[in-house]
């Protein structure tokens, strides 16, 4: 009990001085703690100069290397560092990836391998890890492992997106790899919108249909966006029949029902989802075709426009008819007094010989009422898309009607 008296009553001053050391060497830890957390990934030297026994620092220190990697001096520094590094912590993956990276510099992939599988283990979001996994799966053909690991870079790293997503993308070139993409698209992992994005916008076009069938919905109002971007690709390019394929597939998901007729959408009542299957609309502040309510009050109609002396086409439609006769038809309305002011209807063969016209139909009169406009047409084997194409004039004159256009129609000839 003395002992314990003469030790609870040190003299004050000298308390007080052991409590300002105590104190100072916590403020000291603290601020090596968080000097080298600030520093160790962008100046690990300095961090490492302030905290001699940081492990993390020491690690980045000896990544750092790898910049320099046929120097031999600094890879041997490099590996010591590294070492030591994991010598503090166990678990230090920048510690661990830089021994694998030594060893498949020194030529032993096999070491490498087992190296950064086991760095892998103790952190799938370190990204220089992955990418190396990524590269040496890619060069074993092994498809499979390739693409779990370009899904953990891209799924952990936002940043790797913009060095990733154009090779993936360029993938899609391949028939194999084009089928393992879809099964790991399919399953709309966090980055697949952006990989979408830019497959249907800059990726091979017959790889970003083998990939997307049957995974997008138009309900859904960027899936669509994707579509009709692919689909308009796809007839650019002369591949009509696969981009069919998509749209047929795209508009009967969730058991909707195809549209039977030969023109779809003809009364303009739905919307026109997936162009250029559907109505292709051009809206413009000085050339436009906009649906909008017939004047009579018997559902939509079609409504076109053009500002003085501007012309041009503004509504389009791809057609898929087998050959044979025709008879095309649709009500228009507002039709302009002067000849050159009406609107016109123009159905043309498109084939890879070029396009030719099949039929072209004006109003052959002036009249505020709806006319009935038709014209027979044949669609011959060598025809094996329509599109039809609906024309606006202005004509240079200051006509105050509206034209419109309404309940279009295609039948086989004799029905």
């Amino acid at each position: 009990m003395p002992l314990l008296k003469r030790r609870i009553d040190m003299p004050a001053p000298l308390i007080r001085i052991v409590a300002v050391l105590l104190g100072a060497l916590v403020l000291w830890f603290v601020f090596q703690t968080s000097f080298a957390g600030a520093y160790r990934a962008s100046n690990p030297a300095l961090a490492l100069r302030v905290a001699p026994s940081d492990s993390h620092a020491l690690a980045e220190v000896a990544s750092a290397a790898l910049l320099k990697i046929d120097d031999p001096k600094l890879r041997a520094t490099a590996r010591t560092q590294a070492l030591a590094a994991l010598r503090r912590d166990a678990t230090n993956v920048v510690a661990l990836r830089t021994l694998g990276m030594l060893a498949d510099a020194d030529g032993d992939r096999a070491k490498a391998h087992r190296i950064l599988t086991q760095a892998e283990k103790l952190s799938r979001r370190d990204l220089p890890t992955q990418l190396w996994l990524i590269e040496y799966f890619s060069q074993a053909d092994d498809v499979a492992q390739t693409l779990r690991h370009y899904n953990l870079a891209l799924s952990s790293s936002t940043g790797s997106r913009e060095v990733l997503l154009p090779v993936l993308t360029s993938a899609a070139s391949d028939p194999t790899l084009a089928a393992a993409i879809r099964n790991l698209i399919a399953k709309r992992p966090s980055w697949w919108s952006d990989y979408v994005n830019q497959l249907v916008s800059a990726g091979p076009v017959e790889g970003a249909a083998a990939v997307l069938k049957g995974l997008l919905d138009p309900r859904d109002v960027s899936e669509r966006t994707y579509l009709a971007i692919l689909l308009n690709r796809l007839s650019v390019a002369f591949h009509n029949d696969l981009a069919w394929e998509l749209y047929v597939d795209a508009k009967t998901r969730g058991g909707r029902k195809l549209d039977d007729g030969l023109i779809r959408n003809g009364g303009f009542e739905a919307l026109d989802e997936l162009p250029p299957f559907d109505w292709t609309l051009q809206e413009e502040s000085d050339i436009a075709a906009t649906r909008g309510p017939r004047p009579d009050g018997q559902g939509n109609a079609l409504f076109l426009s053009a500002a003085r002396d501007k012309a041009g086409m503004v509504a389009t439609q791809l057609l898929r008819l087998t050959p044979g006769s025709y008879r095309a038809g649709f009500e228009m309305g507002g039709i302009p007094e002067r000849y050159s002011e009406r609107p016109s209807v123009t159905l043309t063969c498109v084939s890879p010989k070029g396009m030719r016209d099949l039929a072209r139909m004006v109003a052959p009169k002036a009249s505020e009422a709806p006319l009935r406009v038709s014209d027979d047409f044949h669609v011959d084997a060598g025809c094996p898309w329509q599109l039809v194409i609906v024309r606006v004039n202005s004509g240079g004159g200051e006509s105050a009607a509206q034209p419109w256009l309404d309940n279009f129609t295609i039948t086989r000839a004799g029905r």
